[in-house]
């Protein structure tokens, strides 16, 4: 990880503070992610079309709440990075790689906890074109505690609570909701799936998650419990049976599945091809892909003083122009492993702000 410049009104300063909120005392629900009306089936042979052949790389930004003041930060840097490395770790199999473009510290009481039915409060802090993950000290679906709420499938943004983040047993809550947002549902989604894969009882490419390769999964919430899954063995021990009178045998190690959380380490093939064709083909996911590079014009004249400018790359950026300018309202954010400024590009807001980080992960 490499340093960061950071200019007028921005927080991406490390501040090493942790206290436990009170709603973090208690046992948390693993997911408040919304079931869609309608599931999405696709063909195997359709989403082996979409595997690629090279990494793809999104660009992936952190929000960590704190109090108005400053204390109570919801998570660490450190911590963070631990998180975000491990999920890289599951993904990398399947060529999905992230850049980090940087940790932004957000002092805000009101988000540092944080309701899911108030999704509508993140909307303004998300960054066009990237993938934002929101790490709140308290997340909540009423009076239930959630580690986690990708808030839809798919989706580019999601929440995590910081409890989840500071842990160092439970290294799958992040990777399950990105999951989420590249299009994964839960393993027992519908809870109508059947056992079998062949013959008449087979419908595991209509019923539950849509993949065959996944396990036929009951769904319990009981299982994080260790009343059905063996937590040192990672073995499931279950006696549901299905419509068809087989009995399930659920796989706690995938991370769709509501498992023990460190149990719970891989993602199947078919996961991994769903992935990456939703990455292909959905919009606001294909957006989420960071270019190599990205070099302004050499002629380019421009000056911002209001909304929002966003450039992110995998390897560098250039700035190079007879006249750029950022100054008013204007807000930029720039991210990439190397970014050079030329001469004649100015950084001037008023109340805007504008950040250069140079933070960033990669593919092993």
């Amino acid at each position: 990880m490499r340093g960061a410049f950071i200019f007028k009104q921005i927080l991406l300063n490390s501040i090493l503070v942790w206290s436990l909120l009170p709603s973090e005392l208690h046992a948390q629900r693993e997911c408040g992610t919304p079931s869609p009306a309608f599931r999405r089936f696709f063909p195997p042979e359709q989403l082996q079309r979409s595997a690629m052949t090279d990494p793809v790389h999104l660009g992936i930004v952190v929000h960590v709440f704190a109090n108005d003041n400053g204390n109570n930060r919801a998570a660490t840097d450190s911590m963070i990075m631990v998180q975000l490395e491990n999920m890289q770790g599951f993904y990398g199999p399947f060529a999905i790689c992230f850049t980090l473009l940087g940790i932004e510290q957000i002092n805000n009481t009101d988000l540092l906890i944080h309701d899911v039915d108030e999704e509508s409060e993140l909307i303004p802090f998300l960054v066009p074109n990237t993938i934002d993950l929101f790490i709140h000290g308290a997340l909540m679906d009423g009076n239930d505690n959630l580690n986690g709420s990708a808030y839809g499938i798919p989706n580019t943004y999601f929440s995590v609570v910081g409890s989840a983040m500071m842990s160092s047993t439970n290294l799958s809550t992040t990777a399950h909701e990105m999951g989420h947002c590249l299009g994964l549902y839960h393993t027992f989604h519908g809870g109508d799936e059947n056992v079998a894969r062949t013959g008449n009882c087979a419908n595991c490419t209509v019923a539950g998650d849509g993949l065959c390769d996944t396990e036929a999964d009951p769904h319990s919430d009981t299982y994080d419990t260790g009343n059905v899954i063996d937590t040192v063995l990672c073995n499931y021990f279950g006696t549901v049976t299905d419509n068809c009178n087989a009995l399930y045998v659920m796989d706690p190690h995938n991370i769709m599945a509501y498992g023990w959380r460190p149990c719970r380490d891989i993602f199947t093939a078919g996961q991994g091809a769903l992935m990456l064709f939703n990455i292909t083909y959905e919009p606001s996911l294909n957006a989420c892909i960071t270019p190599q590079y990205v070099n302004f014009s050499p002629v380019t004249n421009e000056t911002i003083t209001s909304g929002l400018e966003v450039h992110v790359a995998n390897q560098s950026i250039t700035i190079e122009a007879i006249h750029y300018e950022i100054n008013g309202q204007a807000r930029g954010y720039f991210g990439a492993p190397s970014i050079t400024v030329m001469p004649n590009v100015r950084f001037a807001p008023g109340t805007g702000s504008v950040a250069i980080n140079a933070q960033y992960l990669i593919c092993d």
